[in-house]
């Protein structure tokens, strides 16, 4: 079993199983939230999650990226530029590392 899980829209995670990825097709923000909280309960070490599927729970990944050991990432939409996923690596690395070293400005 992987230890990286998939949270998405079945349609644009579906493939992800074939290179060994437990993938959670969610419908809705309702789905999504219990799909979350069942990998942060089961340790998984990285979950990945759509950008659409993230929009609509945005609050309740940061919260769990403060409590929780899991490296939440979101995966960008090739339908536009979203600032989400580049505010959850920030804050991914600012966990890790213990300060901003991508994005700090210099001056």
């Amino acid at each position: 079993m992987s230890n990286i899980a998939l949270i998405g829209e079945r349609e644009v995670i579906i493939g992800f199983n074939l290179i060994g990825l437990n993938i959670l097709p969610v419908c809705g923000n309702e789905e999504a939230s219990k799909a979350l909280k069942e990998c942060i309960q089961q340790q998984y070490a990285i979950v990945f999650i759509t950008n659409e599927v993230a929009k609509t729970m945005i609050r309740e990944i940061e919260e769990y990226q403060k409590k929780s050991k899991t490296a939440i990432c979101i995966l960008p939409s090739l339908l536009g530029k979203s600032n989400i996923c580049m505010n959850v690596l920030r804050k991914n690395v600012e966990k890790a590392v213990g300060t901003d070293i991508l994005f700090r400005n210099e001056g």
